[in-house]
């Protein structure tokens, strides 16, 4: 996780940035609560984030 949080320091604002800091503080909640399950899945979310474009991958196929 800490990797994942060093990486987003270095992203410029934007929508990504802010979406994959909220998947990182659902995954940190979920851990809190013993859920592994439920981190997992919004860390994987968040990794996701990081990797897609500054545009959202929303002009894709066009």
């Amino acid at each position: 996780m800490s990797k994942t949080a060093m990486m987003m320091s270095s992203m410029p604002d934007g929508q990504n940035k802010m979406a994959m800091n909220k998947e990182m503080a659902m995954a940190n909640m979920e851990m809190s609560k013993g859920n592994a399950r439920g981190a997992c899945m919004h860390y994987m979310r968040a990794q996701k984030m990081g990797m897609m474009k500054s545009d959202g991958m929303m002009n894709r196929g066009m």
